[in-house]
């Protein structure tokens, strides 16, 4: 059974605000999903975020994955209660949620893994078991494939802590050689 990934708009951004979005591309190595929710962010975000308009939901995670049958609505409304507060809007959280139950109700994604910088998301898919993974995690792997040194992803980082576009990483190197794995 193939491993998938699941980035969320959370990471994308996090390529983008760089301008890196070729080494994300990299990193899923055509191997990246999405569902419709997120697929939705995506395109709403890319109005504010330079750069993110450039990434191809299609090209490099297929078809947005639906999730209209009501188990799956039942499932994901499920979900996003578990971390959505009584006055968000219902899109919030709503592509975490719909990604969580893709990959605990679909076999074929069993083994797959979100990509998120949402706290929450990052959270309840570790307690349900789920394989995680975050914007470090990616610039770890990318040190390991050769792509980058241990330097250059640890000043790209940086830099997305730095942007203006307020951008808050779930985990943060203290030095390059934190990004060895």
């Amino acid at each position: 059974m193939e491993r998938y990934f699941f980035p969320d708009t959370t990471v994308l951004i996090n390529f983008a605000v760089i301008d890196r979005l070729d080494l994300l591309i990299s990193y899923l190595s055509g191997r990246g999903r999405m569902t419709q929710a997120v697929q939705a962010e995506v395109r709403k975000s890319s109005r504010m975020i330079p750069h993110l308009g450039q990434f191809d939901t299609v090209s490099t995670c297929g078809s947005a994955i639906e999730l209209n049958a009501p188990a799956d609505i039942r499932g994901v409304e499920n979900l996003r209660k578990r971390f959505a507060g009584l006055n968000d809007p219902p899109t919030k959280h709503l592509g975490e949620s719909e990604t969580i139950h893709v990959m605990r109700s679909r076999t074929e994604y069993s083994l797959s893994r979100i990509v998120t910088e949402d706290r929450d998301a990052y959270r309840v898919a570790a307690a349900l078991g789920l394989f995680t993974h975050n914007t470090m995690g990616v610039f770890q792997d990318l040190v390991a494939r050769g792509e980058l040194t241990t330097d250059q992803a640890f000043e790209m980082l940086a830099a997305i802590e730095d942007s203006p576009y307020e951008r808050t990483l779930l985990e943060r190197p203290k030095r390059p050689q934190d990004l060895l794995v």
